[in-house]
């Protein structure tokens, strides 16, 4: 693996990546620096409920959600899908220690396992994180 090169993406850049939003320009630019990127198998099932949010808030009609989804897919694709059950035993012991999410902490541990950067939107996370040594995992806007 290279670290350069490779990272680890959750759905929220994904889904900036297919749906134009605030951080979209910037999440562009970062799947253009690493190129490569590892994502869990729940990621699908994030990707797909944020784009069915957006749908219920009316930031994206059902056609322009359909196609998003499916360009979603299309890139997901071409990416490393892991299981979740490889880290699932330290997520839940992560989770609990940090005070997050058990998926939150799943990217945290892929990042980790394999030395790469954890690619996201997730500025909450960052401050919780704040302090520990999975901040320095987090490649996200400042």
């Amino acid at each position: 693996m290279n670290t350069d090169t490779e990272a680890v993406v959750d759905a929220s850049a994904i889904v900036a990546a297919v749906v134009p939003e605030k951080h979209s320009e910037w999440v562009s630019g970062r799947l253009r620096r690493y190129g490569y990127f590892h994502v869990l198998d729940l990621t699908y099932y994030e990707v797909s409920n944020s784009i069915l949010n957006k749908v219920s808030k009316k930031e994206l009609t059902g056609s322009k959600a359909s196609a998003s989804f499916s360009e979603a897919l299309k890139a997901m694709a071409l990416y490393e899908t892991h299981s979740f059950q490889e880290i699932i035993s330290d997520s839940l012991h992560l989770a609990s220690s940090l005070g997050i999410t058990a998926y939150d902490c799943a990217y945290l541990l892929l990042a980790r396992k394999f030395g790469l950067s954890f690619l996201t939107l997730d500025t909450k996370l960052a401050k919780r994180l704040a302090g520990s040594s999975y901040l320095e995992l987090l490649d996200y806007p400042k």
